[in-house]
């Protein structure tokens, strides 16, 4: 969003003196009052009107240790940059992308501010007590940015914001609870419920009030069971109008402990996206305490794969690569740009681990109908060195050099 800034400079009123030159004392005092208003080192009005959306003003700081000031100042511009590339990505992604994405963003993107700002101006500086400041115009680097957000996997929310319908059943010793069963009736809205509505709230989805009246048309024996399955929970979407279904159970085991145990249905296909499964004690905690807890961290689970869905973009898969047998850097150059370039759905590869004779890197795959061996298997040809495939699975896969 643009930021439109409107200056209003003094009126030229011509004032007893006429437009004629001024008396000494009074140009002198104008002078020295200009001096300090409008410095020479600011940047004009026109230069703020000006800025393009890749531009934006940040504010970082240093401590000063033992009056030592360069330091203090090269660690201000470090957290001018830091906190420049945060505020871009708050207003390119909007706040449900920053939450969605927090996770890849952290440990793929915002370590690497100083690769993706292009430049930067130092537009002032203070220096008081033990701290520095620096007010910064940074520009960034909008290709590499880009690049970097589609490597790490990181999901763009365009759009109204996705309609939720929450069907989560209670249970207890002795007690099982559903809404869906009398709908009807408009029963109060459940402990699961109001932690989930906020949760999902918060994090930019719009939730369906069931409170605001069930549509009285459309409803049969099926959809009554506390125990739905998809057919039923896609019905149910359809009648609230919600593109997602998260639904599933709250269980409390006597005095000892709570499990969530949720899922996410998408209504336009009618099949499960994810799941996630949470587990808290309830030892020396209140009930709600370790159900916000829980419809947070189930949440912070789901909501990535249900934005992931309804964008179109297909998971990424984060995988460990180990190459035995090397003898010399040249060979771990070949068989990392080979990962990179020549097996399809690779975004990106980075090292990890290095040993006297083996690397392994991590490779962020968007698997796209074949398996990563399978991928790599079809490219082998293509790799100028001798490699075998010892073994693949869920803890990462293992190549040889060949003697």
């Amino acid at each position: 969003m643009k930021r439109h800034i409107h200056t209003h400079g003094p009126r030229r009123n011509k004032g007893p003196f006429g437009t004629g030159a001024l008396p000494g004392g009074i140009l002198l005092a104008a002078v020295l009052l200009c001096a300090v208003f409008f410095p020479l080192s600011a940047p004009s009005p026109a230069a703020a009107r000006n800025r393009t959306p890749h531009e934006l003003l940040a504010v970082g700081s240093g401590r000063i240790v033992d009056g030592n000031l360069a330091r203090a100042k090269r660690d201000a511009i470090g957290s001018g940059l830091a906190h420049g590339l945060e505020t871009y990505l708050g207003l390119r992604l909007g706040d449900q992308g920053m939450v969605t994405n927090f996770e890849r963003l952290v440990q793929d993107v915002l370590p690497y501010s100083k690769e993706v700002i292009q430049n930067f101006v130092i537009l002032a500086e203070v220096g008081r007590d033990d701290e520095y400041k620096i007010l910064m115009r940074i520009t960034i680097n909008e290709n590499l940015l880009e690049r970097k957000l589609r490597d790490a996997g990181a999901v763009e929310v365009k759009g109204p914001a996705l309609k939720v319908l929450v069907m989560v059943g209670e249970t207890a010793p002795g007690r099982r609870a559903c809404w869906w069963r009398r709908p009807e009736i408009q029963s109060a809205l459940g402990p699961a419920e109001v932690s989930l509505y906020r949760v999902l709230q918060d994090r930019g989805f719009e939730v369906l009030d069931r409170l605001r009246g069930v549509p009285d048309t459309g409803i049969d024996k099926r959809m009554k069971k506390c125990d739905v399955g998809p057919e039923a929970l896609t019905a149910w979407g359809r009648l609230f109008g919600a593109d997602v279904v998260v639904y599933g159970s709250l269980e409390q085991n006597g005095e000892t402990e709570i499990s969530l145990d949720l899922s996410a249905l998408a209504v336009a296909s009618g099949t499960r996206i994810c799941g996630a499964s949470e587990l808290a004690p309830l030892e020396g905690r209140a009930f709600l305490e370790a159900l916000n807890d829980l419809a947070g961290q189930a949440v912070a689970r789901l909501s990535p794969c249900i934005l992931r869905e309804a964008s179109g973009a297909p998971e990424a898969k984060r995988i460990l690569v180990t190459l035995k047998g090397v003898k010399n850097f040249r060979q771990v150059r070949l068989f990392r740009d080979f990962l990179k370039t020549d097996v399809p759905g690779v975004r990106s590869v980075r090292q990890r681990r290095v040993g006297r004779t083996y690397v392994t890197v991590e490779v962020t795959y968007e698997e796209g109908g074949a398996s990563f061996a399978e991928q790599v298997s079809k490219s082998l040809d293509d790799l100028p060195l001798k490699v075998d495939f010892i073994r693949g699975g869920e803890e990462g896969y293992i190549f040889s050099i060949r003697e």
